[in-house]
């Protein structure tokens, strides 16, 4: 399983600059249904931020929203992939134009 630790980290993304990146995953995005595994993933993120306020208040609550980002971020980019891929493929054949 792959890790994204960032939009820079989506190997469709990684040659793209930074403001080229922000428009394809905003266009991805923006076509991507809601479901319940975006749920759960802001079910975990509000989650792990509760327990870490419970654990360690302020800067628990930090690293809680941090950990939980993490969960969040890695459900929303495998969501969004084939959205990405289908975006770079019409950018390649020359039927999008990115900006």
């Amino acid at each position: 399983m792959r890790i994204y630790w960032s939009l820079r980290s989506i190997p469709e993304l990684k040659k793209l600059d930074a403001d080229q990146r922000r428009r394809v995953w905003r266009r991805a995005r923006a076509n991507v249904p809601p479901d319940w595994r975006l749920v759960i993933g802001w079910l975990l993120f509000g989650t792990a931020t509760g327990c870490g306020f419970a654990f360690g208040s302020l800067p628990g609550a930090v690293l809680g929203a941090m950990a939980g980002g993490f969960l969040l971020l890695q459900i929303i980019a495998r969501q969004t992939l084939p959205y990405i891929r289908l975006d770079v493929a019409r950018r390649h054949r020359g039927t999008l134009e990115l900006g």
